[in-house]
């Protein structure tokens, strides 16, 4: 009887849960204004959304903060909000991560004004909603760059300072997409999915030096990805209502880069649910999505809100804890 009543406990709070390690928000040791105080965090696509919310945590944690994206306004924006909050002035840098030969440049200068970089977080991106059968060539290697090797170029520059120091942290914004293969998505989760094999690849090389590499995956969350969507132009848009509260998101993102978490999933149900079934249990995960998933979204391309993640929300389903 005891089992039975712990076990329905634990699967009540998991299924009102929006991450999967749930005791994350309870761990001793982080402390909001003070956890990266004295730490060089170099945050890249920082002008909005999931960059600048968590460039303003940091900030109001203590960290120097360096905020890179291509727009130089909307940086100055997020910093002048981090001062209103009472914390450091961010480092403004603007750089456009596609040109990969300015990546060295501006390392340069982080390094010339705070002499090291402790953590570098990699977070530009860009989204899709459109069928692979629609999807150009030139489409996915648009993806790809953006989303996957201007990752790696960054990576690979404060490597070998990392190992040197024998201290660092890589920190990968990734998305679930990269666990689950995303219907009406398949390029931008072919991006995630390349980012998971390289970066968990690259932590069994390095972590013998002390260098940490996070990977922070997350469904859907408020931002701006989809204003420079790869799209199909018949689409109807999508419903923001299902989607997780940027603050929430990086609130649980910047814990998870204290406590060093190798991966840390970031969702609402039932995704978070779904994406334990597919890890865990892949045959059943397979039919869910062949019979279920894949058709719904396929469906929430011409009617946003019909999908089965929507008809959950609608319903009160899976709010957070």
């Amino acid at each position: 009887m005891f089992l039975t009543v712990v076990s329905a406990v634990v699967l009540g709070l998991f299924f009102r849960a929006d991450h999967d390690k749930m005791v994350l928000r309870y761990l001793p040791g982080y402390n909001e204004t003070s956890s990266f105080r004295g730490h060089v965090v170099w945050v890249t696509g920082a002008s909005t959304g999931i960059g600048a919310s968590l460039a303003f945590d940091l900030c109001k944690a203590g960290a120097h903060v360096v905020i890179s994206a291509r727009s130089k306004d909307k940086l100055v924006d997020v910093a002048k909000r981090c001062v209103e909050a009472g914390a450091f002035y961010p480092l403004v840098l603007p750089l456009d991560v596609l040109q990969t030969e300015e990546h060295k440049t501006a390392y340069a200068v982080i390094k010339e004004k705070y002499g090291r970089l402790d953590s570098l977080v990699l977070n530009p991106g860009r989204g899709q909603r459109k069928l692979a059968m629609d999807t150009e060539l030139e489409e996915t290697k648009e993806l790809f760059d953006l989303n996957f090797f201007s990752y790696t170029s960054l990576a690979r520059m404060v490597l070998p300072d990392f190992v040197d120091r024998k201290a660092g942290q890589i920190v990968v914004v990734s998305s679930l997409s990269g666990k689950i293969p995303t219907p009406v998505a398949s390029s931008y989760s072919a991006t995630k999915f390349a980012l998971h094999g390289y970066f968990d690849a690259l932590r069994n090389e390095v972590t013998q030096h002390g260098v940490h590499v996070s990977l922070m995956c997350m469904g859907p969350v408020v931002s701006d990805i989809l204003l420079h969507v790869v799209k199909d132009p018949n689409s109807a848009g999508e419903d923001a209502s299902v989607k997780m509260e940027t603050g929430r998101c990086t609130d649980l993102m910047a814990r998870g880069m204290f406590h060093k978490v190798d991966e840390l999933w970031i969702a609402d149900q039932p995704l978070l649910a779904i994406t334990f079934v597919m890890q865990y249990l892949p045959w059943t995960g397979r039919q869910i999505f062949k019979y279920a998933v894949g058709p719904s979204r396929v469906k929430m391309l011409r009617a946003p809100g019909s999908d089965m993640f929507s008809l959950w929300q609608n319903l009160g389903l899976g709010k957070k804890n």
